[in-house]
């Protein structure tokens, strides 16, 4: 039997430009002659047992000694890795580039989170019969081309023409055929997320930065009027949007599957999660319906200024060791003073009570022994409108007292959260209580809400008290 290096001899079939990894090493199975391709494939990578089909192919050490041609060429011309160079930082990046460069993916899928985003890559294969019919006359045979694979392109630019699909064996190798299997409309939203993902993939985003990368989202939306006053996105009315943007797409599974079932999950994670890693296809979904080209939000990228527009954005919401201590004598009035702070003239005033400052009031109907009462039943927890009708005032009279003690505001925040920490942990305690032999996933199914709510704010006390967790080899057992 030929042996690696022999192979390595025989096989040196040249890599054709925009050929993907998988469909060279399928050529190349092809030639070596051997009854099965489970053999030629032990003979050009040394195992039976590799990922071929994989976006994130693990054989790229033994296809450089193939070829000759060094790793991370490979991995740049050849894969669809360098889509993520515009969606992920730079070290994570370069950990991904080393990562296939020696072989070592497994922990691939966790780093770029694709397993996470339940979006699989590469799987179908995809192919255009006119790019096949062009590379069967020039070349001799149709290819597999990366162009075609990537996350987001479902129509062949070249040719505007919807391409077709074709399922990944798990041993035997595939090809692309010329021929139309199925025929479907094209539309001029598939022409333009193909166009937008197919430039991030040649003009890569130079620097990406989450944070800067998040504050660019939301000053798009809030531009595009999808914000409040206060710059708090309004979600269902983006969704909507969003939803109804995409909708001639609702013929390819992977978008139905994302806009009917987590749309509003995945888009809360682009103005609310730290440093979360989305699929490509979600970033390309959102980016292509905000913005009219892959150019114009590099640009808008380019030229953004977080610091500048957050503080245009949020007025009255300037850092509070920055605020300075009203005088009237300085300042002038409230209404100056509002102005200079750029907020409205009662966030002026609650500040500068919580200050210490002699403001000049109306006659108030409040006098000291009520003032304390109250302030003795707001540290209490007594909600506002109850203390209001107790002592037969105002809500907002009440309320302008709790603005004046922060401290008491905070004191009962805390308290808030303690009640509510309480009530789910009861839920969770009597689930348990009911039924001892119940399995981690069977009491998140019950009582979803506090499940979800211990795991984000309590979860060291949560997996306390939630049963033993289920070994892996027998999750699938029940």
């Amino acid at each position: 039997m030929k042996t690696l290096s022999d192979a390595t001899l025989i096989f040196h079939l040249p890599v054709m430009p925009d050929e993907t990894l998988y469909s060279w090493l399928g050529r190349c199975v092809i030639q070596t002659g051997y009854p099965s391709s489970r053999l030629a494939i032990k003979a050009l990578v040394g195992s039976e047992h590799k990922q071929l089909a994989s976006a994130f192919c693990n054989v790229v050490p033994e296809l450089s000694e193939l070829t000759g041609i060094n790793g991370y060429i490979l991995i740049e011309n050849h894969s669809i890795l360098p889509i993520f160079r515009s969606l992920v930082s730079a070290g994570v990046y370069q950990l991904a580039q080393t990562a296939m460069v020696s072989g070592k993916t497994d922990e691939l899928d966790k780093l770029l989170s694709t397993t996470a985003n339940r979006m699989k890559l590469n799987v179908p294969l995809r192919y255009c019969p006119h790019c096949c019919a062009l590379d069967e006359a020039k070349h001799g045979f149709p290819f597999w081309h990366v162009e075609h694979q990537l996350p987001g392109v479902y129509v062949c630019l070249k040719h505007q023409l919807l391409l077709q699909e074709r399922a990944v064996a798990r041993r035997d190798f595939i090809f692309p055929v010329n021929h139309c299997e199925t025929s479907a409309e094209l539309t001029t939203e598939a022409s333009l997320l193909a166009n937008f993902v197919r430039d991030a993939w040649q003009q890569p985003l130079a620097g990406f930065d989450h944070q800067r990368y998040q504050d660019c989202v939301v000053e798009k939306l809030r531009l595009s009027g999808f914000t409040t006053e206060q710059g708090r996105v309004r979600q269902s009315k983006w969704q909507q949007s969003f939803i109804a943007f995409w909708q001639p797409l609702l013929f390819i599974t992977e978008i139905s599957d994302l806009l009917q079932n987590e749309a509003g999950l995945y888009l809360q994670s682009f103005c609310y999660a730290e440093s979360k890693t989305l699929s490509p296809l979600k970033h390309f979904l959102l980016l292509a319906y905000l913005f009219d080209s892959w150019k114009s939000f590099t640009a808008f990228y380019a030229q953004f200024n977080t610091v500048s527009v957050k503080t245009e954005s949020l007025p009255g919401k300037a850092p509070k060791a920055k605020v300075p201590i009203y005088q009237p004598d300085q300042h002038g009035s409230l209404r100056s003073f509002a102005r200079r702070l750029n907020c409205s003239v009662i966030t002026a005033k609650k500040l500068a009570l919580q200050q210490g400052a002699q403001i000049e009031r109306r006659p108030q109907t409040l006098f000291g022994a009520e003032r304390d009462l109250i302030t003795q039943l707001l540290s209490d927890g007594l909600s506002t409108a109850k203390i209001a009708n107790k002592i037969s005032c105002s809500v907002a009279a009440v309320e302008q007292i709790l603005a004046q003690n922060p401290d008491i505001g905070k004191q009962r925040k805390e308290m808030r959260l303690s009640v509510t920490r309480q009530k789910h942990r009861d839920a969770i305690q009597k689930l348990l209580a009911i039924k001892s032999t119940w399995r981690r996933t069977d009491v998140q199914k019950a009582a979803r809400a506090s499940y979800t709510w211990l795991y984000k704010n309590d979860s060291e006390w949560l997996y306390q008290q939630l049963p033993a967790e289920t070994p892996r080899e027998q999750r699938w057992l029940h």
